[in-house]
């Protein structure tokens, strides 16, 4: 009994895997057609990021973390730092590429410098492959407003290869909170360095309120100001203040991980 309701939930999970690849394949490949006509609407090339794989057309040129000869016109280059000029092409296509990014939003800014309009296309949450890939950093979602939203999922990211088993990657890296506030959400865990005078300390926490001009943070362990010789602390619990556009106080984020320089 138990070896059938193991096998019909195998062939289940493998059913709903596929019937959602056709689908998501579907999307993609339209919403390249749809790039395609934006780019020649303005008379200029289509940049494709992520090699292809068989799936949809190489664009003019096809940029990718690893070396390709799969398109003819192929750059070598992270999404994160496109070696192009301003509007240079009329549309960019980018298909499950930016859930693997390091920096997703910087990577977005790149694309809207380089291309005049931009097709993101990337796994949907709800895939069991997409919980599963190894080089996914971020579980991507769209806002009510259209604009993407990046949930960390692994600290691993630009990892190479398909479905990000090409090797190690990098750590997805530590930005100030003003800097992701789009992405910053109550219940994130933080890792923290605050700096004052000539001290500084480092604890980690958790999101528990969020304010147009600051962010409250439960720290966990608490903080004792003595260590630096300026007496006095803050317990476990304690939620402290950080403003979000304050250039010293240098608050980052991932998933409650230590800075290096802590």
């Amino acid at each position: 009994m138990i070896g059938k309701i193991l096998i019909w939930t195998a062939v289940g999970v493998a059913a709903w895997e596929v019937g959602w690849y056709g689908i998501q394949l579907a999307e993609r490949r339209k919403a390249y057609h749809r790039a395609v006509k934006a780019a020649k609407r303005r008379g200029k090339p289509l940049l494709v990021v992520g090699n292809p794989h068989g799936q949809y057309g190489c664009g003019d040129v096809t940029l990718d973390i690893e070396p390709s000869t799969e398109c003819p016109n192929h750059v070598t280059s992270s999404v994160e730092t496109l070696p192009f000029s301003d509007k240079h092409f009329g549309a960019a296509f980018v298909s499950s590429v930016i859930e693997h990014s390091c920096q997703p939003y910087a990577a977005l800014r790149e694309l809207n410098r380089v291309a005049d309009s931009i097709y993101v296309t990337y796994p949907w949450w709800w895939r069991l492959t997409t919980l599963l890939t190894p080089g996914h950093a971020w579980i991507v979602t769209k806002r009510d407003d259209g604009s993407l939203k990046f949930t960390p999922w692994r600290k691993a990211c630009n990892v190479p290869g398909y479905f990000g088993t090409g090797g190690d990657g990098e750590v997805r890296p530590y930005v100030r909170v003003r800097d992701f506030d789009r992405a910053l959400q109550v219940g994130d865990r933080v890792a923290a360095r605050w700096t004052w005078g000539f001290g500084q300390w480092c604890d980690t926490g958790t999101v528990v309120k969020l304010n147009p001009k600051s962010v409250r943070v439960r720290l966990d362990h608490g903080v004792d100001y003595g260590v630096h010789g300026t007496g006095g602390g803050l317990p476990s619990g304690h939620v402290v203040l950080v403003p979000r556009a304050a250039d010293r106080n240098k608050w980052t984020w991932n998933n409650g991980v230590f800075p290096p320089e802590c």
